[in-house]
């Protein structure tokens, strides 16, 4: 059979039972009849290049059935193996032959559907064609054609990865508008995405605040609700074939009741009953909780310190970025779209950790706070305890730096982060400032900043020049921009536009620290406890918990451990110390059921392992037997986030924080070493 005609929508790809196809609407206008083609059998690369709006000719055709998921027929018209089609001209549109029993059957009334008119939800249904000229997001493809016009793939599953600098024809896609009243089109099965000329992108968060029944609908598609109040999806062929036109973006009987997504307050509420801390120093002690199952939704914003947050109608919380996830932006190309510090952005988080710190504070008397400036420091090359530096900051590096040993001078081996700052008044006075190296990226402090220096002692150098280095006790503080007027501030004429770009950002300071994947051997398990809290309250012991509910059963570990440059003290609890300690799911349980039963904890403890043996119970001499035994000494690959030393008089050995702990595939980290080496993939550096 042959047939012509205008095609006037097209589906995305549907997944049969035996093969792949695409669903066409045809009209002919001559005698005046909309007919389906199932296009199927055939190789879809073929018939994926047909477009919405263009006339074309197919032979070779045969009268079939489409089944819905809901138990319904639909009559069209079919390909065969022999099908071919052919784009005409509107004017080679003619008159064909079919019985009239048979123009009855595969007729298809949906005119008023495909001919822009509004679904049953209000959103028109429209033809467009643009480039695509920027990528918001891939994987929720995501896109913005001619620099204006948003567009969301999100829902239609086979619809190619859309590049920037595509010519792109979608047909059949509602349009409504944003909070900002910006047209957003939205792809449903009805739509067709035809792309013609492929560039790269690159990723970008999108707000989108308006059109609550599609924001719910994304959020019921990506999160985990409940299965008993979520409903069922529409199948592509329903979708298509709905009169009048419903789909699961927009389908209000499609919506979840109730979408289980938790406040911040209700994340914390959740984490901080079950803090199991880490003591790095006397006055400091850690908890950080790595989370990929309760997803954050909030609004990101900047704040006027420079600082980035994410708020919900119950909590604001400081964020820091880190390059660890590649589908996550880095602060420092995220700062960018943050120009306008009116603009927030919606953003839902599914893998974060959770950063905890307690820090106690004793008061001790220093006497009144001296403020010197730098030129001030140059004259009389003596600082007091008391001494604070305000200055501004104009240039940081890392150096090696000479010192000396016993009149010896060598070059010290690991770099030191440098910065040179100047005096408020006197531009021609300068001094170095050498910090610790401590983490890979230091970043935030621009030039320009103010800075308010204390703790800092002043020397000289061999060449009689005059540096600062920190004390035991010391601390950087950001206090202002200051602004350039009439240039007759202390910095070059001709950085004079890119500083004042810098100086209108940020001048807050963010020193952190990332996790890292490397390879390590246990020397020696340090301390061990498996213990039991109460679900409710976390208080591990009865005599303290008055909740007549029943306890978990909690584990963490800290152990040496050498990764071939220096020897770390690791600390990790939950399933990373269960694989340091190397115990089967069994065994795992045996000490849980006996924990739990008995209301009695193990503990193992290096230094006072041999003094206190004789005096554990059987089942807590046997875990201390096997924790200073050989059995958990073994390579591991362990992903850990720095903790630097702090306390260098007790111990000159830093800590890290054991995000996850998995035994080594030999080829998998291969090849990743070889992709960071190779700078593919992300861009963290070599381990």
């Amino acid at each position: 059979m042959e047939v012509n005609g205008l095609i006037v929508a097209a589906s995305e790809r549907l997944s049969l039972e035996n093969d792949n196809g695409f669903l066409f609407t045809v009209y002919n206008a001559d005698i005046d009849i909309h007919f389906c083609i199932l296009a199927s059998n055939i190789s879809t690369a073929v018939w994926k290049n047909l477009v919405v709006n263009h006339y074309y000719k197919f032979t070779n055709l045969k009268v079939g059935a489409l089944q819905t998921s809901l138990g319904g027929k639909v009559i069209l018209l079919k390909t065969t193996s022999c099908s071919t089609y052919a784009e005409i001209d509107h004017l080679q549109n003619c008159k064909f032959e079919i019985a009239e029993n048979l123009k009855a059957v595969i007729s298809d009334p949906r005119t008023t559907i495909l001919s822009g008119n509004k679904s049953i939800i209000g959103s028109n249904l429209i033809t467009y064609q643009g480039f695509v000229t920027k990528v918001k997001d891939w994987e929720l493809k995501i896109y913005e054609l001619d620099s204006k016009v948003s567009l969301y793939t999100t829902f239609n599953i086979y619809c190619a990865v859309l590049e920037k600098g595509s010519e792109v024809i979608i047909s059949n896609v509602h349009c409504i508008k944003d909070s900002m009243g910006s047209v957003v089109l939205v792809c449903c099965g009805l739509s067709s995405v035809r792309e013609i000329n492929p560039i790269k992108a690159k990723r970008k968060i999108f707000l989108f605040t308006n059109g609550s029944d599609f924001l719910r609908n994304v959020l019921e598609y990506f999160l985990n609700v409940d299965n008993k109040i979520s409903s069922k999806k529409l199948s592509l062929p329903e979708e298509y074939f709905s009169e009048p036109h419903r789909c699961f973006p927009f389908s209000e009987n499609q919506l979840p009741t109730y979408c289980d997504v938790p406040y911040l307050s209700d994340i914390l509420d959740e984490v901080t009953a079950n803090i199991s801390w880490i003591l790095i120093c006397p006055k400091w002690k850690i908890y950080i909780n790595s989370q990929e199952n309760l997803v954050i939704i909030g609004m990101l914003y900047l704040s006027t310190s420079g600082t980035f947050y994410i708020a919900d109608q119950t909590l604001e919380l400081p964020v820091i970025f880190t390059q660890e996830c590649e589908n996550c932006l880095h602060e420092n190309n995220i700062i960018k779209d943050f120009e306008n510090k009116d603009i927030g952005f919606m953003i839902a988080v599914q893998e974060y950790d959770i950063i905890f710190e307690n820090i106690s504070c004793k008061n001790e008397d220093f006497g009144v706070a001296e403020y010197h400036g730098v030129k001030e420091i140059l004259s009389k090359g003596v600082l007091s305890q008391n001494s604070v530096i305000t200055c501004i900051l104009y240039h940081k590096e890392y150096k090696d730096v000479e010192i000396l040993n016993d009149g010896i001078s060598r070059k010290k081996l690991n770099a030191t982060l440098s910065l040179i700052v100047r005096d408020v008044f006197f531009q021609e006075s300068t001094i170095s400032v050498y910090l610790p190296y401590i983490s890979e990226n230091i970043f935030g402090l621009l030039p320009g900043a103010v800075l308010e220096l204390h703790g800092f002692l002043c020397f000289c150098s061999q060449n009689s020049n005059f540096y600062l280095r920190p004390s035991s006790k010391f601390g950087i503080e950001i206090k202002k921009h200051l602004k350039i007027v009439d240039g007759r501030h202390s910095f070059p004429e001709d950085d004079a536009n890119l500083l004042f770009q810098q100086l209108t950002k940020i001048s807050i300071g963010n020193i952190f620290h990332l996790p890292f994947n490397r390879i390590c051997f246990i020397l020696k398990i340090i301390s061990a406890e498996v213990f039991s809290v109460c679900k409710n309250c976390n208080k591990n012991s009865r005599e303290k918990c008055c909740c007549l509910i029943p306890r978990k059963v909690k584990v963490k570990v800290s152990a040496l451990i050498d990764d071939g440059n220096q020897p770390l003290l690791a600390h990790c609890c939950g399933e990373a110390a269960k694989k340091l300690l190397n115990f089967t799911e069994k065994e795992w349980q045996d000490l849980a059921s006996y924990v739990e039963c008995s209301n009695q904890p193990l503990k193992f403890s290096d230094k006072k392992y041999n003094k206190i043996y004789t005096y554990l119970s059987f089942i807590n001499q046997i875990f201390s037997a096997y924790c200073s035994s050989k059995a958990t000494c073994r390579k591991l690959l362990f992903n850990c986030i720095y903790i630097p030393n702090t306390n260098p008089p007790v111990s000159d050995i830093n800590s890290v924080w054991c995000k996850r702990i998995s035994d080594i595939v030999t080829y998998d980290h291969i090849k990743l070493n070889f992709m960071k080496l190779k700078n593919i993939g992300k861009d963290n550096s070599f381990d």
